[in-house]
């Protein structure tokens, strides 16, 4: 799907739920393989490998020759060095101010990076850099660049003095040199950039053991005090204030939270004057949070609206502790904190405690739905639409969520961040008998997850399986701390152990019977890492922590640890950053952090999948790990198909049926057929739908399932009987029972209309829009003629590039009765208006009818990537 663009507001089959109210998580990229894998020890050469993962991705893997023409671009100063094309040349590759297409190739540059041979990529990168490096010492010497277009070459001249300074003590010389040069040539933006790295510098780290509240707090002061000088000026840009967003979103609760307030204002009186409208939009929640953070002591104002839509207001529960909980269906730490926190009303509320639960659901019938079959015991209220209410989750500066607040009898706050130590206040708030202790801490005893240690015997003397044994079930997101952002991808390099654990048939864990013992890993030899220091020089934070298994084995915990190393939308520029600084180090202190980060993610895996308290949910997201090692470790194709049917065949006995219909999933991916040949191709889908109607109301499909389903799809379209397609997509419809109701509203729609499409050949098409002067035109008014309809956008590479041919076309066959319907899919109409006031078009472009009861069309026949045409 790479030659295509996405349908901007289609659904995405493998985004992620969201976990903040502020925006929609993106959707996360498909993992890619190492390319140094073979070198790590899989046992295979480059050629057994690329028929390997041919086999099991179905698609050819052979690396491509030619760099990504971004890539190119980026290699190479542009001929003419005026400071409006340096500024343009720098911002090749900028994340913050790229457009929707240039993301897009980005994107699709670094997967093709990914495949290419390490050599020829570290040669361009280098080039890459070098070519930046030149191009911000030029824009910094050009007499007629303005302040503005030289800040674009402060990164990238601060990143060249960093790489060439390893020792702390030089680097930050060289950089306050660097520093007191801008400020003598009069240009104090720049200096106050450089100031901004400097304050990185002192940024306190876990390196050298948890860093004090006090050392957190002396950053903090020097943060405040950069940040003043800038104040009004409108020097702040959209990377530090991301910096310092996270920063004031992890503080919390560490420090006082008047000082995180202190922080949050002075980041808000830096925006001032700032001509970046998203900077602009970010002050009012950032005011928001430092009004939250101020209200400790003090009378909170919170006023909403129940279900029944009688107001509810916090002073109506004077002498009472209430518990305000922002929260969300949607959300899986909120819907995980709600057997705990029945527990705590169930304790407490006679005695005076209150939890007001206010939902941040867009959807009204999605919190009815939940609440409907999760009935909760205290009062859920939303928003106040009444002319001139205030919402409270933006008046506090709710950006994250769970959040809990804790507010007294006397209507005073006690804590607005009340979630870690809400037990231990109302302890305090509430005294309780010894005995009304013991019970309570029992129950809480009950809903925490055991250490792994206290849940999983190791065997004295583990036997050799007849089988391989088998790992469980894997969910394509792991539940995330809401408020971090996940971090970025690399393919892990192969362990050779396979070992797993048996579960019986109260799946309690037993001892395992693989190779190697299923216990604690040995976190000794994966921790020397971070004990010794690179010698040549310092691993990224990310590959470091990912070379760690977590000290609390919990369930949860190594979720979280499988998902740092997972790709998404929003992490690109810091995976990009990873892979650039592992290019800088030596090669072999390189590969050999990857080889200890995949070894500990298999470590992981084995864990997980051997728990006796992981749920199958969570077991599921340790199923990929294992699978990919059992791949990669294998030195002949068909033996790891047969490992992997043994796994299957082996949870399929201990009643896992989830684990070996995932494992179906995953062996289908091999099953492409090479050919053209349609019967081949047929049989294929006949599989495809075998594997789904196994799954048909068992809640099994999961976003990265349907994905594949849907892209397999695709690519068969045009190559089997219509039929047998539409078939297809109603077999995936089917097999849609997910609890995810978001995905199933948003997805099923789209799978139908995909069915109607494959079977319009032969049938009359219903198509109505209005053309640019809002007239509405129907493809019945072309009667007589052979209509082409092009659905297509202006911000769509291959639609654009497809423009010449169809001119070419239309001039050649118009007047015999040729038309063209161009039906753009743009969001903004003056995008569409300067694109043909700059390329008109010879023939009538429509767009969307908005008239009451009008059908999409592109709803209506599932058109999910342009350009698409229909004849």
């Amino acid at each position: 799907l790479l030659t295509a663009c996405v349908k901007s507001d289609a659904p995405k089959p493998e985004s992620e739920a969201p976990e903040t109210p502020a925006t929609e998580a993106a959707p996360a990229a498909p993992a890619a393989d190492s390319p140094s894998a073979e070198e790590e020890g899989a046992g295979l050469s480059a050629e057994q490998r690329a028929a390997l993962m041919k086999s099991i991705s179905g698609k050819t893997t052979e690396a491509p020759k030619e760099l990504p023409a971004i890539v190119v671009k980026a290699m190479t100063l542009p001929a003419e060095q005026t400071p409006e094309k340096l500024v343009e040349f720098l911002s090749i590759f900028d994340g913050n101010s790229a457009s929707v297409e240039q993301q897009q190739e980005l994107q699709a540059a670094m997967m093709t990076l990914q495949q290419m041979p390490r050599e020829q990529v570290a040669e361009a990168l280098t080039k890459v850099q070098e070519a930046q490096l030149a191009a911000a010492k030029a824009l910094l010497a050009n007499k007629d660049a303005t302040a503005e277009q030289k800040r674009k070459a402060v990164t990238m001249t601060v990143m060249d003095v960093i790489n060439k300074n390893a020792d702390d003590a030089k680097r930050k010389e060289a950089l306050k040199a660097l520093q007191d040069d801008f400020t003598k040539q009069g240009l104090d933006a720049l200096a106050w950039d450089v100031g901004f790295f400097l304050l990185m510098e002192e940024l306190p780290n876990s390196q050298n053991g948890q860093p004090t509240p006090e050392e957190i707090t002396t950053f903090v002061d020097k943060a405040i005090a950069m940040l003043k000088t800038g104040e009004g000026k409108g020097w702040l840009n959209r990377s530090q204030l991301s910096m310092f967003m996270n920063l004031i979103t992890e503080l919390d609760g560490i420090i006082e939270p008047a000082k995180i307030a202190e922080l949050a204002t002075s980041v808000e009186k830096a925006i001032e004057g700032s001509s970046d409208e998203m900077l602009l939009k970010a002050r009012k929640p950032i005011e928001g949070m430092a009004r939250r953070l101020n209200l400790v002591g003090k009378p909170i104002e919170f006023e909403a609206k129940d279900l029944n839509g009688n107001v509810v207001n916090i002073k109506d529960y004077a002498g009472k502790v209430v518990m305000i909980d922002f929260w969300a269906t949607w959300c899986r730490p909120c819907v995980a904190l709600i057997p705990e926190l029945r527990v705590l009303y169930e304790k407490y509320h006679e005695k005076g405690f209150e939890i007001l639960a206010f939902s941040l659901d867009s959807k009204r019938e999605d919190l009815d739905a939940f609440l409907k079959a999760q009935a909760l015991p205290w009062t859920v209220v939303v928003k106040n639409d009444a002319e001139g209410a205030v919402d409270p989750s933006e008046n506090y500066g709710i950006v994250a969520i769970p959040a809990v607040m804790l507010v007294g009898k006397d209507g005073n706050v006690i804590s607005v961040n009340a979630r870690e130590t809400l037990v231990k206040t109302l302890e305090e708030l509430f005294p309780m008998t010894e005995e009304e202790k013991a019970a309570a801490q029992a129950e809480m005893d009950a809903l925490r997850l055991p250490e792994l240690g206290d849940s999983i015997p190791a065997p004295e003397e583990p036997a050799a399986p007849e089988t391989p044994a088998a790992p469980a079930e894997a969910p394509a997101e792991a539940p995330a701390a809401p408020a971090e952002a996940p971090a970025a991808p690399e393919e892990a390099a192969p362990s050779s152990s396979t070992s797993t654990a048996t579960a019986d048939e109260e799946g309690d864990a037993v001892e395992s019977t693989a190779d190697v013992e299923v216990a604690e890993a040995d976190d000794a030899e994966v921790a020397e890492a971070e004990e010794k220091p690179a010698e040549e020089g310092k691993l990224p934070d990310l590959i470091v922590r990912a070379m760690t298994l977590p000290e609390e084995k919990t369930p949860e915990k190594l979720v979280e640890f499988l998902s740092i190393l997972e790709p998404n939308e929003e992490n690109q520029q810091e995976f990009v950053s990873v892979i650039m600084a592992l290019q800088a180090l030596p090669r072999e202190q390189a590969e050999e952090a990857l080889k200890k980060a995949a070894e500990a993610k298999l470590a992981a895996a084995e864990l997980l999948l051997a728990h006796k308290d992981a749920t199958q949910e969570q077991k599921r997201s340790a199923l990929f790990a294992k699978f990919e090692n059992v791949v990669q470790a294998q030195e002949d194709i068909e033996k790891a198909k047969e490992t992997l049917r043994a796994m299957q065949a082996d949870f399929a006995k201990q009643g896992q049926d989830v684990l070996a219909w995932d494992l179906s999933f995953y062996l289908l991916r091999g099953e492409f057929p090479d050919s053209e040949d349609a019967a081949a191709i047929g049989a294929f889908v006949d599989k495809i739908a075998e594997v789904l109607k196994a799954a048909e109301g068992k809640d099994w499909l999961t976003k990265e399932h349907l994905g594949l389903f849907l892209s397999a799809a695709m690519e068969v379209e045009g190559k089997i009987e219509p039929a047998k397609l539409a078939g297809l997509f109603n077999a995936i419809d089917k097999a849609l029972n997910s609890k995810d109701e978001e995905m199933i509203r948003e997805v099923r729609p789209v799978l139908q209309g995909m069915a109607r499409r494959a079977e319009l050949v032969g049938k009359p098409l219903e198509l109505e829009a209005k053309d640019l002067e809002g007239k509405v035109v129907s493809i019945k008014d072309y009667a007589g003629k052979v209509v082409l309809v092009d659905f297509w956008a202006t911000w769509c590479k291959p639609c654009v590039a497809l423009l010449p041919q169809l001119k070419r076309l239309y001039e050649a066959y118009h007047e015999k009765g040729f038309e063209i319907l161009g039906f753009n899919l743009d969001k903004e109409r003056e995008a569409l208006d300067a694109f043909l006031k700059a390329q008109p078009l010879p023939w009538t472009v429509v767009v969307k009818n908005d008239a009451e009861g009008a059908k999409d069309p592109t709803d209506t026949y599932g058109i999910v990537a342009i350009p698409t045409l229909f004849l």
